[in-house]
């Protein structure tokens, strides 16, 4: 219920954010039409701690412990389906802006601080966080910026446990995905990001998504059938998944 959930609020990003930044924008203006700032400021607070704890607290659901060993596919690309926590955390933090701007004078610096880590992620917020694998390499669409990796720049996968992570142990969706470079100089970005060998993505099993990238780094063959039927039922066997 919770993955459905979830898959339903990404699905719907644009329109779930341009409502709540409405809304917050009606809030915040509504005192300078006469009313009492502090009427919108409880339902606000409600949002922002309803968002808050589903962020927090979902991951720890059991349907949300293993992610499906399955792509999207378009017929020219795999995918993973965009994540919903930057949706969920954009409520969260438009709704707790909302609060600091109705009270700017005893939360002057928390509303600085707010405005500023809200610049951080807008290209996640609108576009969402994914991977694509197409025939010609990767395209890591991330928090703050985009990472493309031809084929011909990988060398090797790896998976590791981020350090410091308190859920890591829960199971495999703790872990990442790491790649080496061969040719590092064709690997291009755009916007902003931290490293651009460390893949951003949700909603597929990361051990599957490492071994399918392996896989087409042994058999690039295989590569022109990527985003294909065909292509998705001859990866599944070699990494160790059933198809669905």
């Amino acid at each position: 219920m919770i993955r459905a959930l979830f898959a339903a609020l990404a699905r719907r990003r644009r329109p779930i954010l341009m409502a709540t930044a409405a809304l917050v924008a009606a809030a915040v203006l509504a005192p300078a039409l006469g009313a009492d700032p502090d009427l919108p400021a409880p339902w606000l607070v409600t949002a922002g701690t309803a968002a808050g704890l589903l962020y927090a607290l979902a991951p720890l659901a059991p349907s949300m412990r293993r992610s499906p060993a399955a792509f999207e596919r378009d017929g020219h690309s795999f995918r993973t389906p965009p994540s919903a926590g930057p949706v969920i955390a954009g409520v969260a933090h438009l709704s707790w802006l909302g609060v600091a701007a109705l009270h700017p004078a005893e939360s002057g610096v928390l509303l600085v601080l707010l405005s500023a880590t809200l610049l951080l992620y807008p290209r996640a917020l609108w576009h969402g966080v994914r991977l694509t694998l197409t025939p010609d390499g990767l395209h890591d669409e991330k928090f703050a910026g985009t990472v493309t990796i031809p084929w011909r720049a990988l060398s090797a996968v790896t998976t590791f446990d981020p350090p410091l992570d308190p859920a890591a142990g829960l199971d495999r969706a703790t872990t990442r995905v790491r790649l080496s470079f061969t040719r590092p100089e064709l690997v291009t970005t755009t916007g902003w990001t931290v490293n651009r060998r460390t893949l951003e993505f949700a909603g597929t099993d990361v051990a599957f998504v490492a071994a399918a990238i392996r896989h087409y780094l042994a058999h690039p063959e295989d590569r022109q059938l990527i985003g294909t039927a065909e292509g998705h039922a001859r990866l599944l066997p070699g990494a160790g998944a059933r198809a669905s």
